[in-house]
């Protein structure tokens, strides 16, 4: 675990804790930050843990808890996490993606998953095993 952040990245996860960014503001590309800012601070399961306890808690807060999918947001910690160990010089968040421009491919998890296997409630509610190809390694 590398804990380094910068101030930046500190007060974007600050803000998102205390649900100050506006729903419109905070898409795919937040989403990537914030993993990428808990994988920096928190072992892998442990910032797995945070994604998903701030995401739903950030969708209920602005009226969208049924929105808020649990083997996505692992599973996009997951993608994180291996494009930071494949990627160890990039310094910042916009440096990963520089690097990693595949991350901003929201259909990215496709890869591994049916979208029967995906898109369902079972998906929604809990971790829910990739059908199609597993995540490489064990890098989250």
């Amino acid at each position: 675990m590398d804990n380094r952040i910068t101030q930046a990245d500190e007060e974007f996860r600050l803000s998102f804790e205390r649900c100050e960014i506006p729903n419109a503001a905070f898409r795919h590309r937040e989403h990537l930050r914030l993993a990428r800012v808990y994988l920096r601070q928190s072992d892998p399961d442990t910032a797995e843990a945070r994604v998903g306890r701030g995401i739903r808690r950030y969708a209920e807060y602005c009226g969208a808890g049924r929105k808020y999918h649990e083997t996505l947001s692992c599973a996009w910690v997951r993608i994180v996490a291996l494009a930071m160990a494949e990627t160890p010089d990039a310094a910042g968040f916009d440096d990963l993606l520089a690097a990693r421009p595949h991350l901003l491919d929201k259909k990215l998890p496709l890869k591994h998953y049916s979208p029967a296997r995906l898109w369902n409630d079972a998906a929604r509610e809990r971790w829910v095993e990739p059908d199609l190809r597993p995540f490489p390694g064990d890098a989250r």
